[in-house]
């Protein structure tokens, strides 16, 4: 044995230490992302980008759905999927507004809770 007993329990406890310190980090960095404001205000592109596309997939969807009840060939039908595009993309831009105010509403109690 070129190790002796002792080396490597101590090996063993720093491997441990390591371990938990690890785990530690990435629990914090987990409740991080939990909380949707960190993510909005690390990635906002993304966040808009995903926002713009549900919003897009939630339009697509009511137009299959007005299509397969037949009023594909009227007049109707033919502006449904303008109204989708239109419809997605003031969705994105709802919810880039709606993050931007309540962004703005936590700094406003933080500036409240510091004045008090």
């Amino acid at each position: 044995m070129t190790q002796s007993i002792s080396q490597i329990r101590t090996d063993i406890e720093n491997t441990k230490e390591h371990i938990s310190q690890t785990v530690g980090e990435l629990e914090g960095r987990l409740d991080e992302l939990k909380d949707w404001h960190t993510v909005v205000n690390r990635f906002p592109v993304a966040t808009l980008v995903i926002s713009f596309g549900l919003g897009f997939l939630v339009a697509n969807r009511r137009t299959k759905h007005v299509a397969a009840s037949g009023v594909r060939g009227s007049a109707k039908g033919a502006g449904t999927l303008a109204g989708s595009i239109i419809s997605g993309a003031l969705t994105g831009l709802a919810t880039k507004k709606l993050t931007e105010y309540l962004g703005g509403l936590d700094q406003r109690q933080e500036a409240t809770i510091v004045r008090n």
